[in-house]
């Protein structure tokens, strides 16, 4: 929840809140929605109600616990990146 909340929507506040509706904008809300879909369905077998509530609020589908546990995408897996954006925060952190 801290790389969510610190870094990725407080870092990117000013993508969302830009007036013009341009891809960056559009690209900022796809990754959000997809970070706390996914983030539902991992959390829905620990807190039920507050994941199903998440879940139908942005999906408008039937139940989280219907659908499927969300897979690894090692496309997506860049180990370099991490390890940079980690040394990163953990100097802005200190």
């Amino acid at each position: 929840m801290d790389q969510l909340t610190n870094w990725y929507i407080r870092r990117s506040r000013k993508r969302f809140w830009k007036s013009e509706n341009d891809s960056d904008k559009l690209e900022a809300y796809e990754t959000l929605y997809e970070v706390l879909t996914d983030l539902s369905k991992i959390i829905a077998p620990f807190m039920p109600f507050v994941s199903e509530a998440v879940y139908r609020g942005l999906t408008g589908n039937e139940s989280v616990h219907l659908s499927l546990f969300p897979e690894k995408k090692s496309a997506f897996v860049f180990k370099d990146l991490n390890e940079s954006m980690q040394e990163t925060q953990d100097l802005i952190t200190l």
